[in-house]
């Protein structure tokens, strides 16, 4: 059983080596303003944008499994050929389509100074892309369960620089608490890190398939009251407990 204090990776790579390279990634900047680029440039962007909006129509409709390349060039309205030019293999379509999304929580705890508070908006954020996506999170999470993938591609490096950069955040925020007593001191900030990540994902499952997990327990879930309480148990498992 592993402790406080143990690391969680085993024998691979320590995930403390892991958030020193994040913290030197510099993350691909957005796309150029359309008035700043050429007509050429605006004719690309534009096929990439509906490639990826027809990849992400049907990888939402279908799952990862079901998502076919060749459908989404139709979907697209461009050749297999122009396709495989911008990305790939379907692995890096996916891999683009979640950078899309990851942006979005890179503000999440911006206004807020102490760290508790910090994961509490992080945390807040994801579970409200839970309700307002379910179809998105039903993809990425199917993605995510299709395991080794290829990641030998661009566009998969810029995801996983984005995945860097978000892991990263989540342990700064736990540092930064244990600095200013809101979260507790003895706990490992990386091993916490990677505990409510994986936790989180764990409600993403449960949110992305509530159908098909209903079938299978004795009652009606709530999926709200579930988001939330994550929210206040993750919290509650890392603030500093106040002794009388």
């Amino acid at each position: 059983m592993v402790t406080s204090g143990q690391n969680l990776t085993g024998g691979h790579k320590p995930l403390d080596s892991y958030v020193t390279i994040s913290q030197k990634v510099t993350v691909s900047q957005p796309p150029e303003s359309p008035k700043s680029m050429s007509r050429r440039e605006r004719e690309k962007q534009a096929k990439r944008d509906a490639i990826l909006d027809a990849g992400e129509q049907l990888g939402q409709s279908g799952g990862y499994d079901s998502m076919r390349m060749d459908e989404v060039a139709k979907n697209a309205e461009v050749s297999k050929g122009c396709l495989y030019l911008y990305f790939q293999n379907k692995d890096a379509l996916c891999a683009a389509i979640a950078t899309r999304h990851l942006g979005e929580f890179q503000k999440a705890h911006a206004s807020e100074s102490r760290g508790l508070e910090k994961l509490r908006a992080m945390l807040t954020a994801h579970v409200e892309l839970f309700a307002e996506r379910p179809q998105m999170v039903r993809f990425m999470v199917t993605w995510l369960a299709a395991g080794k993938v290829n990641d030998d591609s661009p566009s998969f490096a810029t995801y996983r620089e984005h995945i860097a950069t978000a892991f990263n955040q989540i342990v700064t925020a736990i540092r930064e608490g244990q600095e200013d007593g809101s979260i507790r001191e003895e706990l490992v900030p990386v091993d916490a890190a990677f505990h409510v990540w994986s936790t989180t994902v764990g409600v993403a499952l449960f949110n992305a398939a509530g159908e098909g997990v209903e079938q299978r327990l004795p009652g009606a879930m709530n999926l709200e009251a579930l988001r939330a309480l994550h929210v206040e148990q993750v919290l509650r498992g890392l603030k500093t407990e106040i002794r009388q």
